[in-house]
């Protein structure tokens, strides 16, 4: 069994605004509950609160919180810290007040010990599904972790929850043929490709050469091509001689813009023809 400590007291309000003050007074807002027993709205120090967390097993450790004007510390465990969604800083704290004798349930992690015959020898992968095994004890029998001896698994070979043996009054809350880990074999590699591959692709393009040979003679098909590609000649021309023309009215071009509905307002606006027309109408 883990336990750890942690000061904190007693908080007088609840609401949005009372927690916002504290989180800038450098305090988390929490709340003690179960055991029968009245629900505590209590203040822990932002601090201590976090460097308590990275350093212990969250899941199955004991934290007895000392609170101010309490003779003796309360037993609990967390059950959910809440963090800020980008800055990772704390929100809020669950604890769950524990009472001695009375069973709880924890996440307790599994750690696999060992390296397996199939990895050694047969070059397979371990492939690890549960990491971390939901079991119901009182207090005083929750398991730091769970190690499994996994050194004598061969390839194909698989560990089940039943092939673990744990202590009087432990109860595992999953079923007992629930795959732990196995060992995978390993993976076929990728032959190269060989001579045979390179003859049928040499075979696949004398094929497409033909075919695009025979292509060109389709008569009617062919003409319909280079009408497509004349076309396609002559309006890349026409573009070429506007883009020129609008390189020598820089300012027409500034005051109608630069997109293809303003370059053609611009080129009618800077038209000499219609410019001299402009002009005898007007009277110049």
């Amino acid at each position: 069994m883990i336990d750890a400590t942690l000061k904190t007291a007693v908080r007088e309000g609840t609401g949005k605004g009372v927690a916002r003050k504290m989180r800038e007074r450098g305090q988390t807002p929490a709340v003690l509950y179960g055991g029968g027993e009245s629900t505590l709205h209590l203040a822990l120090d932002t601090h201590d609160a976090d460097y308590l967390f990275r350093s212990i097993s969250v899941d199955n450790t004991i934290v007895s919180l000392e609170i101010d004007g309490e003779k003796e510390p309360v037993q609990s465990l967390v059950r959910e810290i809440q963090t800020h969604p980008w800055k990772a800083t704390l929100v809020h704290v669950d604890f769950l007040r524990i009472q001695k004798g009375v069973a709880v349930d924890v996440d307790v992690p599994v750690n696999l010990v060992g390296t397996p015959v199939g990895v050694r020898l047969g070059g397979g992968s371990v492939e690890q599904i549960i990491h971390d095994l939901p079991l119901r004890c009182i207090p005083s029998k929750i398991p730091e972790t769970i190690e499994v001896d996994i050194s004598g698994l061969d390839v194909g070979d698989v560990l089940h929850i039943a092939d673990i043996t744990f202590d009087e009054g432990v109860e595992v809350t999953v079923a007992q043929d629930s795959t732990i880990c196995s060992v995978a074999a390993p993976r076929a590699e990728i032959e190269p490709a060989g001579d045979e591959d390179d003859e049928g692709l040499g075979a696949e393009g004398d094929a497409s050469a033909e075919a695009s040979e025979g292509g060109a003679g389709f008569g009617q098909f062919g003409e319909l091509i280079a009408r497509l590609n004349d076309t396609q000649h002559e309006d890349r021309a026409r573009a070429g001689e506007s883009r020129a023309r609008l390189r020598r009215f820089p300012a027409q071009r500034r005051v109608v813009g630069s997109g293809s509905a303003g370059i053609r307002l611009g080129l009618r606006s800077i038209s000499p023809g219609r410019e001299s027309v402009r002009q005898r109408r007007c009277g110049r």
